[in-house]
């Protein structure tokens, strides 16, 4: 919060362009299995119940912006 109002001050006070934002991730068990936290906390799982052995992650190259 603290940086919120340092951004405000700054803006105001010097009269220059400034942004803030509060970024983070979001995480649930609603998300789709095209994302690499889903996919290794379902393996996870399947792997804990027996059903699978196998952990495949693919493209370790990709990237995001």
């Amino acid at each position: 919060m603290t940086g919120f109002y340092l951004t405000i001050n700054y803006r105001e006070a010097y009269n220059m362009h400034a942004s803030s934002g509060i970024l983070f991730n979001h995480e649930s068990p609603r998300r789709g299995f095209e994302f690499v936290t889903r996919k290794i906390t379902s393996t996870i799982s399947r792997m804990k119940a027996g059903q699978t052995n196998v952990f495949v992650i693919r493209n370790l190259e990709s990237k995001s912006d």
